[in-house]
């Protein structure tokens, strides 16, 4: 079998797709191969000289990126479905038999990166074309006020209401919608504290999450 090969910059999407990697390594061991890992810096990423291969496999010229063979991949969450299918076959983190989990992982996954991660993000893809006067940049104070009643009024309200009481996403046991939910609130969490700081039930959630050590190891916590 071909290494999986991620292109990765440290504290961005592509630190998803690297969590569930690691958390499978963690309970599969040597069943499933290591992750090839290619870094590149932040300030080289957010740079005119970002690797050209990047913009040779994302038409976003973007991470994360993931080649499996001649399998390229630059979606997080559809890259953590494709590693799921490939190597958890013992369905430890994403049950097979269980319809509800399911649907909620197939939900999750394309609520999360489409509408989540977009409020706060810094960056879009159709950034590319975007005239360099643009007067809207993601960062203006304007759509980042609308953004955070968006936290405040719809998602917050939902994310808490399914959470409940419970120390993980879904039932009992840590599973892959802790890693498609939780690198979005561990970001959130990182990038505007003050979001997270009245709901002191996700804040636990998040705490509990970064003290994971597959989740400290991709988010480079004193690991």
């Amino acid at each position: 079998m071909p290494t999986p090969k991620l292109y990765h910059v440290p504290q961005t999407r592509s630190t998803r797709p690297l969590i569930l990697y690691y958390e499978l390594k963690e309970l599969y061991g040597d069943r499933i191969p290591d992750l090839d890992v290619v870094t590149i810096p932040q300030e080289q990423f957010r740079s005119a000289d970002r690797p050209a291969i990047l913009l040779e496999l994302n038409p976003n010229g973007k991470v994360p990126v993931m080649t499996h063979g001649d399998i390229v991949m630059f979606e997080g969450c559809a890259m953590c479905l494709y590693l799921l299918d490939l190597f958890d076959e013992d369905s430890l983190l994403a049950p097979a038999d269980d319809a509800k989990f399911r649907a909620m992982l197939y939900q999750f996954s394309v609520y999360t990166p489409g509408t989540l991660d977009n409020l706060t993000a810094l960056s879009s893809p159709i950034q590319r074309v975007f005239p360099k006067d643009n007067p809207k940049p993601l960062t203006d104070p304007d759509i980042m006020a609308m953004n955070k009643e968006a936290w405040i009024k719809i998602a917050e309200p939902y994310l808490s209401s399914i959470l409940g009481d419970r120390d993980f996403f879904y039932g009992d046991s840590f599973t892959a919608l802790d890693v498609i939910v939780g690198f979005f609130l561990i970001g959130l969490q990182f990038k505007r504290s003050d979001w997270m700081a009245p709901y002191p039930k996700l804040s636990a959630y998040v705490n509990k999450l970064k003290q994971r050590p597959m989740f400290r190891k991709a988010f480079d916590l004193d690991y």
